[in-house]
This record gives structure tokens, sequence and C-alpha cells, in this order.
């Protein structure tokens, strides 16, 4: 198991109880820190952290890989036990709440394009359901079902400003927080 975590300015002292033999990545986006990490720069919140690991790393990924904020326990307070117990789910929704967010992003994040990037992630639907906070344990497999130039296109189309809430270029982290479900069932 290999633990991402995307961390702006929060607190990592929580990551010394994971089990010894998980792998910690940690991607900082804010302050430097006294612990290894990779610097990025702070754009696009988690979500372009968990696709820059992605393109990054195919196909070199352990079996299973866990995708967290740098303070996961505002959406699933006992996080590192799951992670430390995790047997063999394919998918687990590391959140306290499971939603469900029309096109539009009602009644969540109303005003919020979400039909435009699902389209061209080839991952359309009426309704999505996401886990608050975009935090999962994903198996290799439903990464590698995505050959790496569907991940590049992603990252890309992640990065690329678009006008699509309320005149606020950069939207994308919140749209793909209610297209991971579909993007790690998605078979290409």
């Amino acid at each position: 198991m290999e633990v991402v975590i995307s961390r702006f300015n929060e607190n990592l002292d929580w990551i010394h109880n994971f089990n010894k033999d998980i792998k910690i990545s940690i991607f900082n986006k804010g302050r430097d820190i006294n612990l290894h990490h990779i610097k990025l720069e702070n754009l696009g919140r988690e979500s372009d952290t968990f696709l820059r690991f992605i393109v990054n790393e195919y196909p070199n990924f352990n079996e299973y890989t866990a995708f967290l904020q740098g303070n996961p326990f505002e959406h699933i307070h006992d996080v590192v036990n799951i992670i430390n117990r995790h047997s063999n789910d394919k998918i687990v929704y590391l959140s306290n709440k499971i939603l469900i967010d029309e096109n539009n992003g009602c009644p969540h994040h109303c005003g919020l394009s979400i039909e435009s990037t699902a389209s061209q992630l080839g991952v359309y639907s009426e309704k999505y359901t996401f886990a608050a906070g975009a935090q999962y344990i994903v198996h290799k497999d439903l990464i590698l079902s995505k050959p790496i130039g569907w991940w590049k296109s992603a990252l890309k189309l992640h990065n690329t400003p678009t006008e699509n809430y309320r005149g606020n270029p950069n939207m994308a982290p919140w749209i793909f927080e209610r297209l991971w479900i579909n993007i790690w069932n998605l078979k290409v």
C-alpha cells in the first residue's frame, strides 16, 4: 500500500500512525516541512496532486494506493485505521459522506458545470455519486484500466481553466471530486 498525501499547510504528525510497511508519499504545495516530500506548485488542490502522481508513476503502482488530503479527518475520522486494516477491496471510499449531485452541481454546489468535463473524460451520467473530500483507496487495476495517454489528457483537462462556475476559471477540483467514482470504474 502507498499513501499519497496532497498537503498544503496541514500538520502531518498523524502519518506516523500508519503501519511500517505502508509507503507514504507527500506532495507539498505549502510551506516546507521536515519530512521527505515532493514540492509542487499550489494548483488544483488534491485532484491535481492525484493526477500528477498517476501520470508520473504510471505504470509502477503498488497494489493499492490511498489518495488523501493533508487533513483527511475532516471527511473521515478513522482513516488511518481503515488504511492499516485494509484487506482487498478494489475501491474504498474514505469519506463519512457519500453524496449525489446533478450535472449542475446541485444540491451541494449549484452552478458547477460538470457535464463538459465528464463528457470529455467519458464518464458522463445524469447524476454523480461522490465521496466528499475525494479520498479513496484504489487497486492498481482500476488505474491501469486506462492508458497513460488518458491520464495525461485528464491532467491537461483538469489544469485548463474554463469559465465553468460562476465566472471562476478553475473549479476543476470540485468537478473532479464528483467524477472520481466514475473515473475509477471506467475501463478504456
